[in-house]
């Protein structure tokens, strides 16, 4: 450990030294939001190939099908982790190993024979996608203040979300042709290794947290791992056979661990006297997050609502009006040309409007679309009467959501947990992704395509439902809302962060009167000019220390 640790220092010098000229914000932002584009659209381009793995190995569907479980399964239980250790140990660190990591991992597989290998190292890219989410997001809070934080948290956001369906257009053009599936791991194997060799000239050192590796809650860490791994198998398997105890153990003994961790992070830990004074996962700073459990949920809830609504969408273009699959991926495709272009006008305003108020509006318009969605036929013109405004209505709605739960969050959270902090509230959305996912697997059952006007009607009924399963999960988010707090954000670009001394500025905080309101417009207008610099200044203090300490 000793000597990695060296390596590491020797290595954050040299940067520090002779490349502190490539640490631009703009070059910063296109590396992150190069990774986040290849994490998600790494799930989708496999959900297009996937008969061609079938058909190269000659293996069943379900068992061809843990090419794509694999990932999932690791990349959604391992993100709370990896965030917390970026907290640790850097997230600069942790950011780039994960990059390079996830390059080798998508060049083996694609280059693999044997269909385990591939399942493999399906799940180590997951796991290795892990190590780059939750810091991609610490990352953009210790490079971005005030307005620019709000604009580049919307702008990954984006590219995140337009992540799904890039997969989708990259899994159907390589689908016809000849090297089929392994030309999209061959091109995310060069984007990764492009991403990760960028990072290490651009991203800067991130101070870390007073926590330690070796105090960090063990016994919390291995329950949680645990519970998140067992569930969202589980949840996998459900989707072929609930009644199938491969399916329903793993849920009951997932969910009872889940609730034991986090029972064990609140309470429990005070208990023993070994664990007393441990890190946790979880710290109570985290808890103590205006609005953190309402937000999570409603993020989660909006993931699955929008995951279901999306690719029903692509399997109804393909299954019942016989669209190829880069067609199909193109019909879907005004969805995240919306989510991407209101997410950075919704950025730009974030805090004008209380953000409870534009959640209210995002998910009632996610309603809205999942009703026209559910109204599409097998013709084109049903597409043009429901599927595309449908389509559109989705885009801003999620946009609405999710900027405003995010921003809220992040900009709520100390620099020294956020990468904790976006890891917790990815999990929420990884697992209500999972958990859509196996009940829209359930409603459905096996696709095949719709070859007589009776059968694309049964196809279509069966969509139908899982159009209003979306619709239930939007209106859950819609009602969890009424539990955020009515707070209002006075000045977002003042706030952007808390000072990690403990003194907070909580934009969230509402008024009591007129006259706290106007002393806080005063206390902004004066310090509006300086914050940013402020804020440069203390990292840049951080770096000078930590590169003193290491000398």
């Amino acid at each position: 450990m000793n000597i990695i640790n060296t390596l590491l220092h020797r290595v954050e010098a040299f940067r520090e030294k002779n490349l502190k000229r490539f640490q631009n914000q703009y070059l910063i932002f296109f590396v992150v939001a190069t990774s986040q584009l290849l994490d998600s659209s790494n799930i989708t381009a496999v959900v297009t190939t996937l008969s061609q793995i079938q058909e190269k190995y000659d293996a069943t569907y379900p068992t061809a099908s843990w090419a794509l479980s694999a990932y999932a399964l690791c990349y959604s239980s391992f993100i709370m982790i990896t965030g917390r250790l970026g907290d640790i140990v850097g997230h600069h660190i942790i950011y780039t190993t994960g990059l390079f990591l996830l390059a080798i991992f998508l060049l083996v597989t694609a280059v693999a024979e044997n269909l385990y290998v591939l399942i493999v190292f399906r799940a180590l890219q997951g796991i290795a996608a892990a190590m780059t989410i939750p810091s991609s997001y610490a990352i953009v809070g210790h490079t971005f203040t005030g307005k620019a934080l709000n604009m580049a948290l919307a702008g990954i956001t984006a590219v995140t979300t337009m992540g799904a369906s890039f997969g989708f257009l990259v899994g159907g053009a390589f689908y016809s042709t000849s090297v089929g599936y392994r030309g999209v791991f061959f091109l995310f194997a060069g984007l990764a290794f492009l991403a990760s060799f960028l990072s290490l000239l651009c991203v800067k050192h991130t101070p870390t947290s007073p926590a330690k590796l070796s105090n960090l809650d063990h016994y919390g860490v291995a329950v949680m791992l645990g519970g998140a791994l067992l569930l969202v198998t589980g949840l996998t398997e459900g989707g072929n056979r609930w009644k199938s105890p491969k399916a329903y153990v793993p849920i009951i003994v997932g969910v009872l661990m889940i609730a034991l961790f986090l029972l064990w992070e609140k309470r429990l830990y005070r208990q023993f006297a070994w664990s007393r004074n441990s890190d946790l996962l979880i710290p109570g700073e985290l808890w103590r997050i205006p609005n953190f459990i309402p937000l999570i949920m409603i993020m989660g809830l909006n993931f699955g609502s929008m995951f279901t609504q999306a690719l029903a969408n692509v399997e109804i273009y393909q299954y019942v009006s016989h669209h190829s699959a880069i067609i199909s991926a193109l019909q879907a495709f005004p969805n995240p040309i919306t989510i991407f272009f209101c997410t950075f006008i919704v950025g730009a305003v974030f805090g004008k409007i209380p953000p409870k108020y534009c959640i209210f509006v995002g998910t009632a318009l996610n309603v809205v679309s999942g009703v026209l969605l559910s109204r599409q036929g097998a013709d084109t013109h049903s597409y043009w009467r429901f599927g595309f405004m449908g389509l559109v209505v989705l885009g801003i709605g999620v946009a609405l959501t999710l900027v405003n739960t995010l921003n809220s969050l992040m900009v709520s959270c100390p620099l020294s947990l956020q990468g904790l902090l976006s890891g917790a509230a990815l999990t929420s959305a990884q697992l209500f992704v999972a958990a859509s996912s196996a009940a829209m697997s359930s409603i459905v059952g096996d696709v095949t395509i719709g070859d007589s006007v009776e059968e694309q009607h049964k196809l279509l009924k069966k969509y139908r439902n899982v159009y209003y399963l979306s619709v239930g999960l939007a209106g859950a988010a819609f009602v969890v809302n009424f539990f955020v707090k009515n707070v209002s954000v006075t000045s977002p670009e003042n706030n952007s962060h808390i000072v990690e001394s403990g003194t907070e500025t909580n934009e969230f905080a509402p008024a009591n009167s007129k006259t706290e309101t106007a002393n806080q417009e005063t206390k902004c207008t004066k310090t509006n000019g300086t914050d940013d610099s402020i804020h440069e200044q203390e990292l840049e203090i951080k770096r000078d220390a930590y590169l003193n300490k290491i000398a």
